[in-house]
C-alpha cells in the first residue's frame, strides 16, 4: 500500500501545477480506486458524472456513491480517505487565507475510513459535530447520528454541547442536541468499509462506438487471492440497458434486458448504442456476495462511411493494394 501511494504521489506532485479547474484551482486529491457505482459532481458544473480513476478533485466538488459503490481519495499531502455505499461528501472550501493547507470534508450521510497523514490538517464535518484530526486513522458514519471510531491516534469532536478527545481504540457517539459520549471499543468490533472485494466483473469492451452499431461486451468472474471460495461453474448474470441502448445474445440486439446462463465463468452480450450516451449493468449471485458493476458508455455519431484497406494476389499471383470505401446509404 505504501509503494502504490508513494508512487502515485510523485506522479501527481509533478502534474498538479498543470491540472486546474474552471477556476484555475489547484486539484486537492485524485480518484485511486472506483468500484460499482460511484458519481462526482463538480463545483462549476449541475449534473453528476461517473468517476474516473485517476481524475482529479477540487474545492466544492462533490463525490457519492450507491448502494453497490465504494471509492477511495489520495490527498496531496498522502492522506487517504475510504468512501462506504450509499454516502455522500463533499470537499469543502477552505475560509480565508489558511497558513497550513487543510483537507476538509463534509460528510452528508454514509460511511468513510479516514487515513490520516501526520502533520496534516484534516477536517469532518456533519450537521452533528466537527472531527479535528492530526495524524490518525478514524472511522464516520452519519445517519440520524453521527459515530465516530478511532483506530490510531487522537480526533477532537465537538459541537455546540461540548468537546471531548476520541483516542485510539474508542467508539463516539453524537446525537441531535447532545455532547459527544465516548466508550472503549476493540480495533476487530471496528467496521470494515472499504475492502477489496473478493469477486468481481472483469469485462471487455471496445473504447470506441458509434451509434446503431453492435458490439461485443465479453466477460467473466474474476476473483482475487484472498477469496474464500470460488464461483459456482453454472450461474446467471442479470444484464440491462439504459433507456437509450438495446442488448442481445446477438448482433439483432433488440432487449433491454436479459438472463445470461453462464458457464466457465465467461459470458458475452450485444450492444447497440442508440443515443450519445448511456449505461449497461451487470448483477449475479455467483459468488458468496452479490456483485454488481455498470458500465457508461459514449458513442460517436452513426457511421455512415467506413474506410477499409484491400491486399490480395491476382491471378497472375502479383500482389494488389486497394484503398475502398463503404458508404451507406438508408
Amino acid at each position: 500500500m505504501k509503494t502504490r501511494f508513494g508512487v502515485f504521489l510523485c506522479v501527481l506532485s509533478l502534474i498538479v501545477t498543470v491540472a486546474v479547474d474552471a477556476n484555475n484551482n489547484p486539484p486537492i486529491g485524485t480518484i485511486t480506486m472506483s468500484v460499482g457505482d460511484v458519481f462526482v459532481k463538480h463545483e462549476a458544473v449541475k449534473q453528476w458524472d461517473p468517476v474516473n480513476i485517476g481524475g482529479f478533485l477540487y474545492e466544492g466538488d462533490r463525490l457519492k456513491t450507491k448502494e453497490t459503490g465504494k471509492a477511495e481519495v489520495l490527498f496531496l499531502d498522502g492522506s487517504v480517505v475510504f468512501i462506504g455505499n450509499e454516502t455522500e461528501i463533499e470537499f469543502m472550501k477552505e475560509k480565508g487565507r489558511q497558513k497550513k493547507k487543510k483537507n476538509a470534508m463534509f460528510l452528508f450521510f454514509g460511511t468513510m475510513m479516514n487515513k490520516v497523514t501526520k502533520g496534516s490538517a484534516y477536517e469532518v464535518e456533519s450537521i452533528h459535530a466537527l472531527a479535528t484530526v492530526k495524524g490518525t486513522e478514524f472511522g464516520v458514519t452519519v445517519s440520524e447520528l453521527m459515530e465516530i471510531w478511532v483506530r490510531e491516534g487522537v480526533v477532537k469532536v465537538e459541537n455546540e454541547q461540548g468537546s471531548i478527545l476520541a483516542l485510539h481504540n474508542t467508539y463516539t457517539r453524537i446525537i441531535k442536541d447532545s455532547a459527544p459520549e465516548q466508550t472503549p471499543m476493540n480495533v476487530e468490533d471496528m467496521p470494515e468499509v472499504v475492502s477489496e472485494p473478493e469477486y468481481q466483473f472483469e469485462l471487455s469492451y471496445p473504447q470506441v462506438m458509434h451509434q446503431n452499431q453492435p458490439y461485443l461486451i465479453t466477460g467473466i468472474i474474476g476473483s482475487n487471492k484472498k477469496a474464500s471460495r470460488k464461483p459456482e461453474e453454472t450461474f446467471s448474470v442479470t444484464v440491462s440497458a439504459s433507456s437509450d441502448f438495446l442488448i442481445g445474445e446477438n448482433r439483432d440486439a433488440s432487449q433491454k434486458e436479459i438472463d445470461l446462463e453462464v458457464q466457465n465463468n465467461r459470458f458475452e452480450i450485444y450492444v447497440v448504442p442508440q443515443e450519445e450516451s448511456g449505461s449497461i449493468s451487470f448483477k449475479s449471485t455467483a459468488a458468496p456476495d452479490i456483485l454488481s458493476q455498470t458500465i457508461y458508455i459514449k458513442a460517436k455519431e452513426e457511421l455512415k462511411e467506413k474506410k477499409v484497406y484491400i491486399e490480395f494476389n491476382n491471378e497472375e499471383g502479383n500482389t494488389r493494394k486497394i484503398n475502398a470505401s463503404f458508404i451507406r446509404n438508408d
